[in-house]
């Protein structure tokens, strides 16, 4: 009995674990997300000789062949991944743009008037206000890979005098007497400051 296959695997990028975020450039990804191929044989008529291997590269770099799960470090990734099986059927070269995010934001204050500084204390009346603002490093550049944004501003939250973290919506204000205040900004994949 003689099988004829001539029909390609078909594989697909999945993404585990970790926090995604999607966007026009790519799909952003934290630093533990993990990253697999699953690939299929299809069955045509009854036949299918089964996957043989599957294979990707990085930023146009050599293949390597996949097995198992794995990470990437920060930057822009233009994978490309494709599957062969074993009658020799290879698939059409597929790709996909994963950029890892693994710095958090950073968030600044400014603080309105009036204010005034002594031996390092910030002293303001009751109506100064205190604006925060924050932004999302761009991604480092790899050797291969092109420069990219990072994922983004997802939220900047504040605690006043240690109370539970709240999103920061407008410029605040604080009433007379010592008050601690902390802030910190979260990204589209989950880093936070």
């Amino acid at each position: 009995t003689v099988l004829m296959d001539a029909t390609a695997p078909r594989t697909e990028l999945v993404l585990t674990a970790g926090s995604t975020h999607t966007a026009a450039s790519g799909v952003y990804v934290s630093s533990s997300t993990l990253l697999r191929f699953d690939a299929v044989d299809p069955t045509i008529a009854e036949v299918a000789a089964g996957v043989a291997f599957t294979r990707y590269r990085d930023n146009g770099g050599a293949f390597q062949t996949s097995s198992s799960s794995f990470v990437l470090p920060e930057g822009s990734h233009a994978l490309g991944y494709q599957s062969r099986d074993a009658a020799g059927n290879l698939e059409v070269l597929k790709s996909s743009t994963i950029l890892v995010d693994a710095t958090p934001p950073l968030t600044t204050i400014a603080i309105g008037s009036p204010s005034v500084t002594i031996d390092g204390a910030v002293f303001v009346a009751p109506a100064t206000p205190l604006a925060l603002a924050a932004s999302d490093p761009d991604l480092p550049r790899l050797s291969s890979g092109p420069a990219a944004p990072g994922s983004g501003l997802a939220r900047i939250e504040v605690s006043i005098d240690g109370g539970e973290f709240r999103r920061y919506e407008a410029p605040l204000t604080l009433p007379e007497g010592i008050n601690a205040l902390s802030y910190r900004a979260v990204d589209n994949v989950g880093n936070i400051e």
